[in-house]
């Protein structure tokens, strides 16, 4: 139980130093299994599509533009005119809108995702909900290799794999962060303050209490920035050393949730599976090394 601790306490010093619409071409059902890192779930050519009116989604989605233009704008204060040959991703928790000004709408390629791996991403600042956008021609070889994210993948695993190659060969990958902005330094405190507390039932209060903020503030803020509440962060940070444990260690499930403050193995594979998509016990089988 003490080296897990200790292997809590290094993980949390990593991860600190880190910064309605019309479906007129069904392209592919994606497999429904997640890959243990997350999964595509959804992808589909539009066309005459006349964009989506304010929402917020629980996964991420990318969508990419091949006729028309319009507008895209969300809540974090991102608008901008969009067209033909560009896209933008949409972030969980982030409302958003986007409108086709064209008289018979637009064409797009969009597929929908989620996963630690692409949570971890935007945690540590390398995807960043304040630059959506990205551009990508010609058309024709964008939308292709767009479709072969899902379509030439042999498992969900390598669909995920192939995706994540696709955000960095369109830009939407960054690796420096925006220490300028007084709201991402205190966004990089609140981490912290919530890394400190893992394991805490007060820990959001408390880390509220920190930085001088009163509880629900300290919430609407952190949502606002980060694109979740602070509660659903600790618990994504909480399964990221589950699931380092159980892939790095033969430490029995029953000591790993006792270290990670569960109630009990139950409690704790419960909300392993809800937040993962498996069982920590298939989670380890599956995917442990050799």
């Amino acid at each position: 139980m003490d080296r897990i601790r200790y292997k809590m306490y290094i993980l949390v010093i990593h991860i600190n130093a880190l910064y309605m619409q019309k479906t007129t071409a069904q392209i592919q059902s994606i497999d429904p299994m997640p890959s243990g890192v997350g999964r595509i779930s959804h992808g589909s050519v539009l066309h005459h599509g006349y964009g989506s009116p304010p929402r917020t989604l629980n996964c991420y989605a990318l969508v990419y533009l091949t006729r028309g233009q319009g507008w895209f704008q969300d809540a974090l204060g991102n608008r901008q005119q969009v067209r033909a040959g560009q896209g933008f991703l949409l972030f969980s928790g982030v409302e958003h809108s986007y409108e086709a000004t064209n008289t018979d709408g637009w064409d797009e390629i969009h597929l929908f995702f989620e996963g630690t791996t692409f949570d971890l991403w935007r945690e540590a600042g390398l995807l960043d909900p304040a630059r959506p956008f990205f551009e990508g021609s010609p058309i024709d070889q964008w939308t292709d290799a767009f479709k072969q994210i899902w379509i030439s993948a042999s498992n969900p695993l390598d669909q995920v794999l192939r995706l994540q190659g696709f955000l960095m060969n369109c830009g939407l990958v960054t690796s420096a962060p925006r220490p300028d902005k007084p709201e991402h330094q205190w966004l990089i405190q609140a981490r912290q303050q919530l890394n400190e507390t893992l394991g805490d039932p007060d820990g959001v209060a408390r880390s509220a209490q920190s930085l001088g903020l009163s509880h629900q503030t300290f919430r609407k803020t952190f949502r606002r920035l980060q694109g979740c509440p602070p509660a659903r962060y600790q618990a994504l940070q909480t399964m990221t050393i589950a699931a380092h444990c159980l892939l790095n260690e033969t430490t029995p499930i029953k000591e790993i949730a006792d270290a990670l403050g569960f109630y009990d193995e139950f409690h704790f594979a419960r909300r392993f599976k809800q937040l993962i998509g498996s069982t920590p016990a298939a989670y380890r089988a599956r995917l442990s090394p050799i």
